[in-house]
């Protein structure tokens, strides 16, 4: 039988082996979790900041496009058209989308942002569907307006429509109806 006192494979005694204690507790430490050496913790949390980016993409990156797009398009992004039977520059009095013969109408186009000098729009008037070649004219933009502005004289009866075409623009032509009566 082996002696009690040595160790097997050794020639000294029990007592020189070195016996384990705890660490002492150093402030500001922490032991790792138990969940840090799993590796099912990490990987869910690298999933979902996945797709947290790919839905910012998927969802951002359009948006983002659209907006670049406008601010560098040079076209307007909200506008609106008004008939009236007065007023002067932007501004449209006694308005209607009905008039009687005879009825000198003012049309006003509201552009937002605003047209930058250098820009032409076209305004072309049409009557029951049929464009009015006296009604044909181009509007040099001068400086920067947010509107522009024509007088119709004196229309026959019919169904009027008066579009505004931003020259070099991918927006398609701003229109409005209105109708002179036949009383």
């Amino acid at each position: 039988m082996a002696d009690e006192g040595k160790l097997p494979g050794s020639d000294t005694p029990n007592g020189g082996v070195l016996k384990a204690e705890p660490s002492p507790v150093v402030p500001g430490w922490r032991p790792p979790s138990e969940s840090a050496g799993k590796a099912g913790g990490n990987l869910l949390t690298g999933v979902a900041i996945g797709c947290l980016i790919a839905a910012a993409l998927f969802f951002g990156g359009p948006l983002l496009f659209l907006a670049y797009y406008d601010a560098t398009s040079g076209g307007p992004s909200v506008q609106s058209v008004g008939f009236g039977r007065g007023g002067s520059g932007c501004d449209v009095t006694r308005t209607d989308t009905t008039f009687p013969p005879g009825t000198l109408i003012r049309a006003v186009a509201m552009f937002s942002p605003a047209l930058q000098a250098g820009n032409n729009v076209t305004v072309t008037t049409y009557r029951d569907g049929a464009a009015l070649d006296d009604y044909h004219q181009v509007v040099p933009v001068e400086e920067q307006s947010d509107c522009v502005f024509i007088g119709l004289a004196p229309l026959e009866p019919g169904r009027y429509r008066v579009e505004f075409a931003l020259e070099e623009s991918p927006m398609s032509p701003l229109s409005g109806e209105f109708e002179i009566s036949s009383e």
